[in-house]
């Protein structure tokens, strides 16, 4: 698919290449950017930073290690639904393990 211009070629996430071509570009690592998915990963992301901070204070194995993952996970996974189901499992491993006496 041609575009127009530089600037629609950079939008739509295309390569301009020097035969005045455009292709698509294959540079995608994973992480979404459209504001579902970002606003999901700052949610998770926030949960787990709070868990760190915690864990680190309280020294708190349980919570240092999920706030670790669910500040990090959220990097590698694409789309909003499975970040937050994803954190939702971690958040439901940390209360499993504190309740059976962790």
């Amino acid at each position: 698919m041609l575009v127009k211009s530089r600037a629609q070629a950079r939008y739509r996430g295309k390569v301009h290449e020097a035969s005045g071509v455009c292709r698509e570009s294959s540079h995608n690592h994973g992480m979404d950017f459209d504001s579902s998915s970002l606003l999901a990963s700052l949610l998770v992301s926030s949960i787990g930073f709070v868990l760190v901070v915690y864990g680190k204070r309280m020294a708190r194995i349980p919570q240092l290690a999920v706030g670790l993952v669910l500040t990090v996970f959220p990097y590698f996974v694409a789309g909003a639904l499975w970040i937050l189901l994803l954190g939702a499992a971690g958040l439901a491993l940390l209360w499993l393990a504190l309740k059976n006496g962790w």
